[in-house]
């Protein structure tokens, strides 16, 4: 067998590796997405968060994963809602803090992100910590286009017009 031949053999053996290797990751990135898109779907929040922690541990690099599973720990406590939040109640919670941590986690693999920020500054101000706030929504004006900057600005001058009220700006 002559050097070329064999220099053809491990080439062709190394792309092969590479081939099943990439179809490995493609089969465990699919799946895990299939994972994150079921949880999204059920009804029981504990189910959703063991099917999306599934999710994470095939695929710790999609921030999406993150911010659902921030999404559920927010869902499971009754205090964190809209209402809460325009009545300028305050909310403290270990659900609350497991949201924030996987917003964090989320936000800072994907730090572009304006829904991201824009859920940070909503839980930091449900939290009281709206300076924190005023930073994330200012962060989702930020990095949204024309076209979708209609909740940002909004958070933003509320924000500015609650610490005015509180003697903080």
């Amino acid at each position: 067998m002559s050097c070329s031949s064999k220099h053809k053999i491990a080439v062709q053996g190394v792309l092969g590796c590479m081939i099943l290797l990439l179809g490995f990751w493609h089969i465990r990135y699919s799946y895990a997405n299939k994972l994150n898109n079921k949880a999204c779907t059920m009804a029981d929040s504990e189910k959703a968060m063991r099917t999306i922690e599934k999710a994470i541990k095939l695929n710790p690099m999609n921030p999406v994963y993150y911010a659902n599973m921030g999404l559920l720990y927010a869902a499971t406590d009754t205090a964190i809602n809209l209402r809460n939040y325009m009545a300028l109640s305050k909310v403290s919670s270990e659900a609350l803090d497991k949201s924030l941590a996987y917003f964090h986690l989320a936000n800072n693999m994907a730090p572009k992100n304006r829904l991201f920020s824009l859920n940070l500054g909503l839980l930091y101000a449900l939290n009281g910590k709206y300076l924190k706030a005023k930073s994330f929504f200012e962060k989702a004006v930020e990095n949204s286009d024309e076209e979708e900057n209609y909740y940002g600005p909004y958070f933003v001058r509320a924000i500015n017009n609650l610490l005015k009220q509180k003697g903080r700006l």
